[in-house]
């Protein structure tokens, strides 16, 4: 099963609709904030500078947009216990104390690349930023919302996972929770 599956499973609707307007506002401001920085970029004459990834695969933009898109993209946290994914090892566990961490499956700077490339694309293409932040906040967001998603894990099941060593595709596949031998569970 992937990822994608096991989130639809999880609250992730229930609770992404009792927070939707704020999620939704936050995420077009970011929309617009970006796009606007991009072209300030671009009327400097500094994208190459700013945007182009360097021999060791990043890039000002790609650090930025990990913080910007990946942890506050939505001003919501998806965490483990909020929509109900963990691990087998938590849900074990009598007492979690501070045993426990939330693990963004996708990865936050996977999570920022991917979504400013889709708006970079529409960008390019001469859409206007209206029709941007009209499509990703109405249309792209909700079927998109497992990017966000994290699940609770144990401390010593995250040290085992492996950082970024995967696809996107593998990821989705949760390869790299296969092989750190962790197993998530839903929990309504």
């Amino acid at each position: 099963m992937s990822f994608k599956e096991v989130v639809k499973k999880s609250k992730i609707k229930q609770v992404y609709n009792e927070n939707k307007k704020n999620i939704q506002l936050v995420f077009a401001g970011h929309i617009h904030a970006e796009l606007s920085r991009y072209e300030h970029f671009v009327n400097e004459g500094a994208v190459d500078m700013y945007y182009n990834i360097n021999d060791k695969g990043s890039s000002p933009n790609k650090k930025f947009h990990r913080l910007v898109w990946g942890y506050n993209g939505l001003g919501f946290n998806f965490t483990g216990t909020k929509i109900g994914l963990y691990s087998e090892g938590v849900l074990n566990l009598e007492k979690k104390g501070n045993l426990c961490t939330n693990d963004h499956v996708v990865g936050v700077t996977e999570v920022g690349t991917r979504v400013w490339n889709v708006i970079l694309v529409m960008y390019k293409s001469g859409k206007s930023v209206d029709d941007i932040v009209n499509y990703m906040v109405n249309e792209w967001l909700e079927n998109n919302l497992h990017l966000w998603s994290q699940v609770q894990i144990l401390k010593s099941e995250d040290r085992n996972l492996k950082r970024a060593k995967h696809t996107y595709e593998e990821k989705m596949s949760l390869v790299h929770y296969e092989e750190a031998d962790i197993k998530i569970v839903v929990k309504k």
